[in-house]
């Protein structure tokens, strides 16, 4: 059991939950498999990279327009990959989940913020 304040009483693992993944030695998890460092997995890192796509969408919405656009796209399909891979590599974690939401709600917002400015009859 971990004592209190420590990262995994912050952002605890789940169970292992597919009975079907290959039988690993007693050497160390893998990249690609469930590790104690959660903030390197694989969805994680892809998250990491939407925010910088949907801060970059954000900052160039007004100059760029096709540059907004498709960093923004690419966002979105870095959206589902992180979705697929987590349950892919069973690397699921309550970071994760939060970080997939948080981005969510930061992108969506961006957007809207873009609308309304250029759009004022929309929103207002």
């Amino acid at each position: 059991r971990a004592p209190p304040g420590s990262a995994h009483v912050l952002f605890p693992m789940p169970p292992k939950t597919r009975a079907s993944a290959p039988a690993r030695s007693a050497a160390a998890p893998g990249f690609f498999q469930r590790h104690p460092n959660v903030f390197v997995y694989v969805p994680n890192l892809i998250g990491y990279a939407r925010v910088a796509l949907a801060s970059a969408a954000l900052a160039w919405a007004f100059t760029d327009v096709p540059f907004a656009l498709c960093a923004y796209f690419l966002s979105f399909v870095c959206d589902e990959l992180d979705g697929r891979f987590a349950r892919m590599f069973d690397q699921c974690s309550e970071f994760g989940k939060l970080l997939d939401m948080v981005t969510d709600r930061l992108a969506t917002a961006g957007v809207l913020m873009g609308l309304s400015s250029k759009f004022p009859r929309w929103f207002w």
